[in-house]
């Protein structure tokens, strides 16, 4: 009787195994015997940048970038065709610097970290973070619920689920279990969390849930934490060296959502309003915390440290909004990078 309960568990349990495979392999795309491959779900610039690497046959310099939109190639700051162009002016064949981006809109320190590691044994010379700003969208959680990994978004927290039970089971049962349960739980227990964005209309926001939080700055560890993790895998790898940069950010004294949506503010473009990341009121000082943490890594060995903030001017030939750079802008920021990797060969 006890080897015909063993064999039925047995059975049961493969049953859920496979079940759960080709759950993940029909709508995520996972391989069925490759659970670890999961991740290309949450980041799928991974593998792109992965394939890359080993495809580029020439040895020219490798610049990683890290960040949010204001540094995705496709959105606002195009680092890889700027860095040509410099190249170009100053006579420099634009081969000799290869850039891989794994930037993308609205991602944290936490991806940056994420994705480092993901890719710790591939070298960079050079790997840029531009990270600071979205940031403080985590801080508006009441200080009980935050989470210095992030887990009180519903992204983040999947993503941790990747890193506690795939990594370290050969079942992917544990990790299923735990996503549908948090996946129901969402929708059933109204736990305090940050939403995917905030819906801004031209007169107001639509889901402004916790934003007084954000007036306590929650972030700072976190932060720095993450900022520390990828300097432990760029000294895995003898050579490798970190370009650090404050956060430049513009924020006009007579900041209002309305004038922005009337386009009277001292912006360019005037396309993002501040609001889509929290309370205007209290994002600038957030951004400043996390621009004092990034100068106490200026005199730190294999890091290059730039102020952007302090080099970029504020008004509307350089800022888009708040945080998203003009071409003239991004063509300062790409300069900086220029002179670093070109002073230090």
């Amino acid at each position: 009787m006890k080897i015909k309960w063993g064999l039925y568990f047995i059975l049961t349990f493969c049953l859920l195994e496979i079940t759960a495979r080709l759950y993940f392999n029909f709508t995520w795309g996972t391989p069925f015997f490759a659970q670890d491959e999961m991740i290309y779900h949450f980041y799928p610039e991974l593998k792109e940048v992965r394939q890359r690497y080993f495809d580029d046959k020439t040895p020219p310099i490798k610049v990683l970038i890290l960040g949010g939109s204001a540094v995705t190639d496709h959105l606002y700051c195009d680092i890889d065709f700027e860095l040509r162009n410099i190249c170009r002016k100053n006579g420099i064949d634009e081969r000799k610097v290869s850039v891989f981006s794994l930037a993308r809109s609205g991602q944290t320190s936490f991806d940056s970290r994420r994705k480092r590691e993901q890719l710790s044994d591939l070298k960079f010379d050079y790997t840029f973070i531009y990270d600071g700003f979205n940031d403080c969208r985590a801080n508006n959680i009441p200080r009980e619920n935050f989470d210095i990994d992030y887990r009180h978004f519903t992204f983040y927290y999947q993503v941790m689920l990747y890193e506690d039970y795939i990594k370290n089971h050969i079942s992917i049962l544990p990790f299923t279990f735990h996503f549908i349960w948090h996946s129901v739980k969402e929708k059933i227990v109204k736990t305090p969390h940050v939403p995917p964005y905030y819906a801004v209309m031209k007169d107001k926001v639509l889901n402004a849930s916790y934003w007084d939080e954000g007036k306590e700055i929650k972030t700072v560890a976190s932060f720095s934490r993450n900022l520390n993790e990828i300097y432990k895998v760029q000294k895995e790898i003898a050579g490798q060296k970190l370009i650090l940069s404050t956060y430049a950010y513009y924020s006009p004294p007579d900041y209002s959502l309305e004038r922005f949506y009337k386009k009277e503010l001292d912006y360019q473009e005037q396309k993002w309003p501040t609001e889509i990341y929290g309370d205007a009121r209290y994002i600038p000082d957030c951004v400043k915390a996390h621009n004092e943490i990034l100068k106490s890594w200026k005199d730190s060995s294999n890091v290059y440290f730039v102020d952007l903030n302090s080099i970029i001017p504020k008004n509307k030939i350089y800022f888009n909004d708040i945080c998203h750079l003009t071409d003239n802008g991004c063509a300062i920021m790409a300069q900086n990078i220029f002179d670093i990797i070109f002073s230090t060969q």
